[in-house]
């Protein structure tokens, strides 16, 4: 079963200035968790995107990479 670090929604106005900001984010091996939704909030809606870091470490792991 994969772990995972951490969790995450990034949000942005447009698809546009979301699509740059899941780009970086997935250049720093954050995943994709699901698909793109819609918030309201004060100003009136944002896109959103739910993303996650996998837990690399395993159990009895003191940092070492146990290859690719």
């Amino acid at each position: 079963m994969e772990k995972y670090s951490e969790y995450k929604i990034i949000h942005a106005s447009g698809a546009e200035e979301l699509s740059l900001e899941v780009k970086n984010y997935l250049r720093d091996n954050w995943l994709l968790l699901g698909a793109p939704f819609s918030h309201k909030n004060e100003n009136g809606y944002e896109i959103c995107q739910a993303i996650v870091k996998a837990d690399n470490t395993r159990a009895g792991s003191i940092g070492f990479s146990r290859g690719s």
